[in-house]
């Protein structure tokens, strides 16, 4: 009896992991995808989460991709990204974006791949007014420690222009969560949507 126990007690935690895990990546699996079934909906204001289990040991960039459907011309969606190395205790990752359900069926991505930034900097001029310099200098006196007259001269002012440059920057937000995980969360009684597919990418950093 004990042993049947302990094996319902397996399959159990079996059927936890895969209703809260749609996607799972083996040590070398760096893409997978999941279809979505009947019950992946989300109603409400109730949050829906579709959890990603990574389990990697090192830095990544991760591109998720959600296709759903509208269930409807109802409140919106805001959709959020989070981190996790416990399953339980779950940060904030990226922004969230709104989906309006007024546009019926959408693809929401969700990526922190390395993107490129440029800064540009204006023409600019340094000017250096007159100025007097020295040259040849002697020391007319042993005690007093200064230049002859004679050996100064006078330059005048300069201006040096600096052309307008551009610089690229790579901007790159690796993480290491062990689990992501997608959150719907409607902003009405009236909102419903259906997950159609999820997908998730995975690149090491270099």
């Amino acid at each position: 009896m004990k042993r049947l126990i302990n094996i319902l007690l397996i399959l159990a935690a079996f059927a936890f992991v895969a209703n809260s895990q749609v996607i799972r990546f083996n040590s070398n699996e760096f893409y997978k995808s999941y279809t979505g079934v009947d019950g992946d909906t989300a109603s409400g204001t109730t949050a829906k989460n579709f959890d990603i289990y990574v389990g990697k040991n090192f830095l990544y960039y991760y591109d998720i991709q959600a296709s759903c459907d509208s269930a409807g011309d109802a409140s919106d969606f805001t959709v959020q990204i989070y981190g996790s190395n416990d399953e339980s205790n779950w940060y904030t990752v990226g922004d969230a974006q709104t989906w309006y359900l007024s546009e019926t069926d959408t693809v929401l991505q969700f990526t922190n791949y390395p993107s490129s930034e440029s800064i540009s900097i204006a023409a600019f001029a340094i000017t250096k007014p007159e100025r007097t310099d020295y040259v040849n200098g002697l020391i007319d006196s042993i005690d007093v420690d200064d230049w002859l007259v004679d050996d100064t001269i006078t330059v005048t002012a300069d201006t040096f222009n600096v052309a307008a440059q551009t610089h690229t920057l790579t901007k790159q937000y690796p993480v290491g969560w062990r689990y992501l995980r997608i959150t719907f969360t409607g902003g009405g009684s009236d909102a419903k949507m259906e997950l159609e597919e999820l997908t998730a990418c995975l690149r090491k950093k270099d």
